[in-house]
């Protein structure tokens, strides 16, 4: 849950990236079976998953050769395009990509809004670029003035893109997760626990949760007796809790 600009180290991101991105290229491999009959290898790791999600940020350095400064939670195309402190101690993003959306946004903020589309500084997106520090010093400024939810109501009529920093406990309760049946109430062999489901829904084959004996030394038996290792003491421990809950699409689906 870190504040925009900081990195997150409590989640292997970069695995579930590369196995995302494995998947992209089986497809792919599969399309290229079907037309030419023939397998293929794919070779995949970390480091060239790690460096498609900086795909914009790379294409600067290769262009221009510059090193790339740090901006944050900031766009390095568009300005202003980042996260900023309301009132209520809540981050706002806000997204200007078009001359539109820079007009809105002045006229939502009033006074400083007012000044600001005055300044020649910030005449045009390649302006507010080269002048992207004193214009974030001034925005964090005036949406210090109130809170999260009255800027993005105002934002979002006047058609600029716009979005709270959302903490866990908010998602939660998110009405887009209710709808959409993300998060779900189970009995387990724990107890009856808040659990997420899979990202996506099929029409045709939906998924459900099934129980499978998941507990650390289920298999043990199995494993060992599938190396000759029958009499090996570990095949011997017996889990206490044989039960864990994943998502899989049903069979006879």
């Amino acid at each position: 849950e870190g504040e925009p600009g900081e990195m997150n180290r409590y989640f292997v991101h970069l695995d579930i990236t590369t196995g995302s991105i494995a998947v992209e290229a089986i497809l792919q491999a599969l399309v290229a079976r079907e037309r030419t009959g023939r397998g293929q290898r794919i070779d995949l790791e970390m480091l060239s998953a790690s460096m498609t999600l900086q795909t914009t940020r790379l294409a600067e350095h290769l262009q221009g050769g510059a090193p790339g400064a740090a901006l944050g939670s900031a766009s390095a195309s568009t300005a202003p395009h980042q996260a900023f402190l309301c009132a209520d101690q809540v981050w706002l993003a806000v997204g200007v990509e078009r001359e539109s959306q820079w007009d809105g946004l002045c006229r939502v903020l009033g006074e400083a809004g007012a000044a600001l589309a005055a300044d020649p500084r910030y005449a045009t997106n390649p302006d507010r670029l080269a002048n992207r520090v004193a214009l974030s010093e001034q925005l964090n400024t005036a949406f210090a003035t109130d809170s999260s939810t009255g800027w993005e109501l105002l934002l979002r009529r006047a058609g600029v893109p716009c979005g709270r920093v959302m903490r866990f406990a908010d998602l939660r309760h998110h009405a887009q997760a209710a709808a959409n049946g993300w998060f779900q109430e189970r009995d387990t062999p724990w107890g009856h626990l808040c659990v997420e489901g899979p990202p996506w829904s099929f029409d045709g084959t939906p998924t459900e949760p099934v129980t499978i004996s998941g507990a650390n030394g289920a298999h043990n038996g199995d494993v060992l007796d599938g190396l000759g290792l029958a009499d090996h003491p570990a095949a011997a421990f017996k889990p206490i809790v044989q039960d864990s809950l994943r998502w899989s699409v049903p069979r006879d689906a």
